[in-house]
C-alpha cells in the first residue's frame, strides 16, 4: 500500500509541474484556443481570397485567349499589350501555387486547433482528478 501511495503522490507532483507556460507567462487553455481560432479564421479568409483571385485570373486568361483568336481573324484591329499576355500564364501558375500552399496550411492549422481542443479537454479532466485526489 505504501508504494501505491508514493506512486500516487509522485504522479500528482508531476501533474503540477507540467502546467503549460508560454513566454514565461501562464496561459489558460481558453486563451490558447482563442488565439488559434483567430489565426485559423484569418488564414481561411486569405485562402478563400486567393482561390477567388485564381478564378478571376482563369477568366481573364480565357477572355484574352478569345481576343487573340479574334485578333488573328481580324488583324487590322488594335492588339492588346503583348507583355500582359506573356505574363498571365506565369502569374496564374504562381497564384495557383500560393492558393494550394495556403490550403495545405489551412488544413494543418485546423488539425492543430482540434489537437489543442483535445488538450484543453484533457487538462480539464486533469484538474478534476486533482480536485478529487485533494478531497480524499
Amino acid at each position: 500500500m505504501k508504494n501505491s501511495d508514493n506512486l500516487k503522490n509522485e504522479l500528482i507532483k508531476q501533474m503540477d509541474t507540467n502546467s503549460e507556460t508560454i513566454g514565461g507567462r501562464k496561459k489558460s487553455p481558453e486563451q490558447i484556443l482563442a488565439i488559434d481560432t483567430a489565426r485559423l479564421r484569418r488564414l481561411k479568409r486569405v485562402t478563400i481570397f486567393s482561390w477567388i483571385l485564381s478564378g478571376f485570373l482563369f477568366i481573364i486568361g480565357a477572355i484574352i485567349e478569345k481576343e487573340q483568336a479574334f485578333q488573328q481573324a481580324f488583324p487590322l484591329l488594335t492588339r492588346p499589350e503583348q507583355q500582359v499576355i506573356l505574363c498571365l500564364p506565369m502569374v496564374l501558375r504562381a497564384m495557383l501555387t500560393i492558393s494550394l500552399f495556403l490550403t495545405i496550411m489551412l488544413y494543418v492549422r485546423a488539425k492543430t486547433l482540434s489537437m489543442h481542443q483535445i488538450q484543453a479537454r484533457l487538462s480539464n479532466i486533469e484538474m478534476l482528478l486533482k480536485k478529487m485526489c485533494d478531497d480524499k
